[in-house]
């Protein structure tokens, strides 16, 4: 971790960044959950509507979100994260804990791994059934529009695709990792999993650049909006 890094940059890392990125990952996991289930009840299940079109509903929703994730795991993190640094082993987060601390750890980790294949079978069911829905429509209609059908797989495969490789490989690697982590049990190839939980990691917060292009190319509103302030910048784009 941090390699010549003095000692109360390790402790920072520890006690808040770490806490803020993975916090803040799971968040972003949740409410791409909801997002889902949104597109569902507008979709699939229209009686669902009127709440996933309401804005303050949405606004709610959100905060709601961010206020039970930060405040039921990160916060607490903060505080019980008080211990003085005593050595610099693979262990140094974890020796900055009490062990109330310990055990707080090892419930929002499990906890997490939990809410994260919740949310992925949730994704997964959502938009295959979105996908069949636009399809049977299309069929309903005697349209052969091949294009339009294309597009919807496309557009599906493209949310999925780049759910799965920013997240499942960290989610699987977790399992072996907090065992070894918490539980101090001997893995298989030890040293590689710790280096393919790093790689996984990095993996996951490059979500944080693709969202943005998935946006640009499946929401219209969005892509409009950035051409326009684009070229409210001085810079020239074609629609």
């Amino acid at each position: 971790m941090l390699p010549g890094a003095t000692s109360e940059l390790k402790v920072f890392t520890c006690r808040y960044a770490g806490v803020v990125f993975y916090t803040s990952m799971y968040t972003s996991i949740t409410l791409m959950g909801l997002i889902s289930l949104d597109r569902f009840f507008k979709i699939v299940q229209p009686c669902g509507k009127v709440l996933g079109q309401n804005v303050m509903f949405s606004v709610i929703m959100c905060s709601v979100v961010w206020v039970a994730l930060f405040g039921g795991t990160a916060f607490p993190n903060f505080i019980l994260t008080d211990q003085a640094p005593n050595n610099r082993s693979a262990s140094f987060c974890m020796a900055l804990k009490s062990p109330a601390g310990t055990a707080l750890h090892n419930y929002v980790v499990a906890l997490m791994e939990l809410l994260f294949w919740l949310v992925c079978s949730l994704v997964v069911f959502c938009y295959s059934c979105i996908t069949m829905k636009v399809l049977q429509s299309f069929r309903n209609s005697g349209s052969n529009n091949r294009q339009g059908k294309k597009k919807t797989n496309r557009r599906v495969f493209l949310i999925l695709l780049v759910f799965f490789v920013c997240f499942v490989p960290l989610h699987f690697l977790r399992i072996p990792y907090t065992l070894y982590q918490i539980f101090h049990v001997s893995v298989c190839r030890q040293k590689w999993v710790l280096i393919l939980h790093k790689f996984s990691v990095w993996v996951a917060s490059s979500n944080a650049i693709l969202d943005p292009f998935l946006y640009i190319y499946l929401c219209k509103d969005y892509r409009e909006k950035l051409i326009d302030l684009m070229k409210g910048c001085g810079i020239a784009v074609q629609r």
